[in-house]
């Protein structure tokens, strides 16, 4: 048992030390291009939460100097409860500028935090997500000598909700489907706010017109079709649909105070919709005991209409809406990956993952109004020829049956092993469960 902990403690101390950034998914997942599932995988997906294989509790972390993954999972009696956090442990930094008569005092507020709770029940189960990822400057200055003191504050921030709905599985002939579905709203604060005082006169300005401010709602519609057995071949085929439009973006963007008097500057509407269509086809094939092969192959459609609205001055919206420019543009863009497993020894397998990014098809198609009744049309489609590609390599080593480390490493295309670690190629994950 000593010994035991003194693995778990060196495993842990590496994690501490190590710089690299993680994901809320497996290494083992992530080594074999994204082919090949484990628990740390499942414990927080509302379709493949109930395979995930523990007694009492499932613990999961990757730690770095600057970010943490943490996920815990735990049954109680019908109800199943999962929670994960991803976040920067530490973040943010002020400086302060004095001379005779000024005061400069500058604050970089910056975070990137995740909080996501999973509950199963009756063999379904709901997801709540929520991210906040802050971005924002704060900057104050002091002027004694001449009674002048501005404050200015730049917001760059994005916070998602998301509820995710899935777990039920539907036999349908030889295969099981299970349906799932997402909703999420997205809210972008790119604000910039000033406040000028010059004696007794004070002046504020509020500035939206940073394209990035901008709110979203999102809903996706999707299922998958199993069939097989993870004993033998198993493949998954699905297809997502995703709707996203902009909600809540009309209104003031550009504001002026100067006293008691107020000035709408500017106000614009804009409106866009982005259709994705995602279909996808994975398998796992168990040649022997010791050797696992895993592929999988997708795309992703995008489709998105945007066209800018009314901009006016001063509150007078026109009577009469103009026709707009209307812009469409059409992507296209393939991937496959290739993994493998295979144990050198029962509790020590090696990992391997080949991904490649497919050459993409891009058009745009712009519709200009011309007269009343007429308008002209211009589409441009491109074939991207560019070809990328990933290699990965991994471990799992089980250390006893209820521990395990779980690694990966990416492999340049020029290899230069020693600086891709010591760049972030190296990441290492931890799993215990009881």
């Amino acid at each position: 048992m000593k010994k035991t902990f003194k693995v778990v403690a060196l495993l842990l101390l590496v994690l501490v030390t190590s710089t690299f950034v993680f994901a809320q998914s497996s290494n083992t997942f992530t080594a074999t291009a994204e082919t090949l599932r484990d628990d740390a995988d499942n414990f927080m997906n509302v379709r493949y939460f109930n395979e995930v294989d523990f007694s009492n509790f499932f613990v999961w972390t990757d730690l770095s100097l600057d970010e943490a993954n943490l996920g815990f999972a735990k049954k109680f009696d019908a109800l199943y409860l999962g929670a994960y956090y991803k976040g920067d442990l530490w973040d943010g930094r002020s400086d302060k500028t004095t001379t005779e008569n000024t005061t400069n005092v500058t604050k970089n507020i910056t975070g990137d935090h995740e909080f996501d709770l999973l509950f199963g029940f009756s063999g379904m189960a709901f997801k709540l997500d929520t991210s906040f990822k802050l971005y924002n400057t704060k900057e104050n200055e002091v002027d004694t000598e001449n009674e002048y003191e501005s404050e200015s504050k730049t917001n760059n921030s994005t916070y998602t909700f998301g509820l995710t709905w899935g777990g039920l599985s539907v036999p349908a002939g030889n295969a099981n489907l299970r349906p799932w579905a997402e909703i999420a709203f997205e809210i972008n604060d790119a604000t910039v706010y000033s406040e000028v005082k010059t004696g007794d006169t004070t002046v504020v300005a509020t500035d939206k017109t940073n394209t990035n401010n901008l709110n979203t709602l999102s809903v996706t519609l999707a299922s998958d079709a199993e069939w097989g057995s993870k004993d033998a071949f198993f493949s998954v085929a699905g297809l997502a649909y995703t709707l996203e439009t902009a909600i809540g973006a009309n209104g003031v963007v550009y504001e002026v105070t100067d006293g008691e008097n107020t000035s709408t500057v500017t106000r614009y509407d804009f409106k866009y919709a982005l259709n994705t269509f995602s279909p996808y086809y994975r398998f796992e094939y168990k040649v022997s005991d010791n050797l696992k092969l895993g592929g999988r192959v997708g795309a992703s459609l995008n489709i998105k209409t945007e066209c800018p609205g009314d901009t006016y001055i001063d509150e007078n919206k026109p009577e009469d809406t103009p026709r707009f420019v209307k812009t469409t543009t059409t992507e296209i863009d393939p991937n496959l990956g290739l993994g493998m497993q295979y144990k050198l020894k029962p509790n020590f397998a090696m990992n391997l993952g080949l991904e490649a990014d497919l050459p993409s098809f891009d058009s745009i198609k712009t519709v200009t109004p011309v007269g009343e009744d007429s308008e002209s049309k211009n589409v441009v489609s491109d074939v991207n020829s560019s070809f990328s590609s990933n290699l990965y390599t991994g471990f799992v080593w089980d250390i006893n049956e209820n521990c395990a480390l779980d690694a990966y490493m990416s492999i340049p295309l020029n290899p230069s092993i020693l600086m891709d670690i010591l760049g972030g190629g190296l990441s290492l994950g931890f799993k215990y469960k009881m």
